[in-house]
C-alpha cells in the first residue's frame, strides 16, 4: 500500500499538535500547582507570625505582672527593714543604757586610762612617845583615798582586785583590811579609771592625803596607766527590802 506524501505530512502535523497540546496541559498544571504551593506557604508564614506576636504579647504581659509583684515585694521588704531598723535602734539604746547601768553598779568589767596606788605600812622606827598606829595603813586611809578619787570623777575603783561598789565594806580586822568580805594584808593596790590628770591632782593637792602618807613615812607609790582593766563585782546582790517602783503603764 502506498502512502501519499501529503497524508504523511498531515499525520506528522496532527501528531505534533497533539504532543504540543499535552505539553501545554502539563505546563499549565505545573504552574497552577506552584501557585497553590506558594499561596499556602505564604498563608502559613503569616499565621505563624501572628502566633509568635501573640506569644510575645503574652510574655510581655506576664513579665509586667512579675515586675509588679517584684515591686510589691520590694516595698514590703523596705517596710520590714524600716521596722527592723527602728527595733534595732530601740534595742541598741536599751543595750547601751543597760551597759551604762552595769558599769555604774560595778557589774561589768571595764578598761581605760587611770592611776594605780600601792600603799604599805611604814618601816621606820617609832619616835619617842609616838603611837604605833601611825606606821600602819588603816581602813580609814583607804576610804579617804577612794572618796577623793570618786570626787575627782573616778568611774571605776578597785582594791586588790575587788570592785568598790555602793555598799562595799572596808574595815580593819587586826593587821589586815577586809574588802567585800575578802581579807588583805599590805601592800594595798588601789586602781581607778577616770580623768588621770584630775585624779592625780586631787590626791597630790597641798596638805592632802599623799602628803600625809609621806609625812608619816607610809609607803605610797602613784603611777599613771594608759589602759588598765578593773573586773566587775563578783558576788550576787540580795535585796530583801528594796523593791523597784513600777512606773505608770508598766
Amino acid at each position: 500500500m502506498m502512502y501519499d506524501k501529503t497524508d504523511i505530512k498531515k499525520s506528522k502535523t496532527a501528531f505534533l499538535t497533539i504532543i504540543c497540546v499535552i505539553l501545554g496541559m502539563l505546563i499549565s498544571l505545573n504552574i497552577t500547582d506552584m501557585n497553590i504551593t506558594t499561596s499556602r506557604s505564604d498563608m502559613i508564614t503569616v499565621e505563624r507570625t501572628q502566633e509568635i506576636l501573640g506569644e510575645i504579647n503574652s510574655l510581655k504581659a506576664e513579665n509586667e505582672k512579675y515586675l509588679n509583684q517584684i515591686k510589691d515585694y520590694q516595698t514590703q521588704i523596705d517596710n520590714l527593714q524600716l521596722k527592723a531598723s527602728k527595733v534595732n535602734k530601740g534595742t541598741e539604746a536599751i543595750h547601751k543604757e543597760l551597759q551604762q547601768a552595769k558599769i555604774v553598779a560595778g557589774l561589768a568589767d571595764v578598761e581605760g586610762p587611770g592611776i594605780e596606788l600601792i600603799l604599805s605600812d611604814a618601816e621606820r622606827e617609832l619616835f619617842p612617845g609616838e603611837n604605833a598606829s601611825n606606821l600602819i595603813v588603816h581602813d580609814s586611809d583607804l576610804i579617804n583615798i577612794i572618796n577623793e578619787l570618786k570626787s575627782a570623777g573616778a568611774e571605776a575603783v578597785s582594791i586588790n582586785g575587788q570592785r568598790v561598789i555602793y555598799n562595799t565594806k572596808i574595815r580593819c580586822g587586826g593587821p589586815i583590811i577586809i574588802v567585800n568580805n575578802y581579807r588583805f594584808a599590805p601592800p594595798y593596790v588601789i586602781r581607778a579609771i577616770g580623768d588621770v590628770e584630775r585624779m592625780e591632782k586631787r590626791l597630790k593637792q597641798e596638805s592632802g592625803l599623799y602628803d600625809a602618807f609621806i609625812f608619816y613615812g607610809l609607803k605610797i607609790n602613784l603611777k599613771r596607766v594608759d589602759n588598765m582593766r578593773i573586773d566587775k563585782f563578783d558576788r550576787d546582790f540580795n535585796f530583801k527590802y528594796a523593791k523597784p517602783v513600777m512606773e505608770e503603764g508598766e
